[in-house]
């Protein structure tokens, strides 16, 4: 089995994560996100947390966001802190689609 390390698969990531931490504190259902102020700051606050952690820049992370990141070393960065280790040494890392 192969791991999907793509662009658009950690961009999948990461919204996983952010919705996790916002349901953890949600104080609406999902449907009423736009009125969830506890739900919006704790998706905010973890998706900050990562990127403090994986020290890439702004314009980075929100590349990586919108599954448009190709340099490998902040991707290795972000998967690390989100528990994969991922090598991309000697191998240029591309999106599958």
């Amino acid at each position: 089995m192969t791991l999907d390390l793509s662009p658009k698969m950690l961009a999948l990531f990461l919204e996983a994560e952010a919705v996790f931490a916002g349901n953890v504190e949600a104080d609406f259902p999902f449907q009423r996100l736009e009125h969830d102020r506890p739900r919006l700051r704790a998706e905010g606050r973890r998706l900050a947390a990562i990127r403090r952690k994986a020290a890439v820049t702004a314009e980075d992370f929100d590349k990586a966001r919108t599954a448009v990141l190709r340099k490998p070393a902040p991707r290795a960065r972000i998967w690390a802190v989100l528990g994969i280790e991922a090598d991309f040494s000697g191998v240029l890392p591309c999106d599958p689609t």
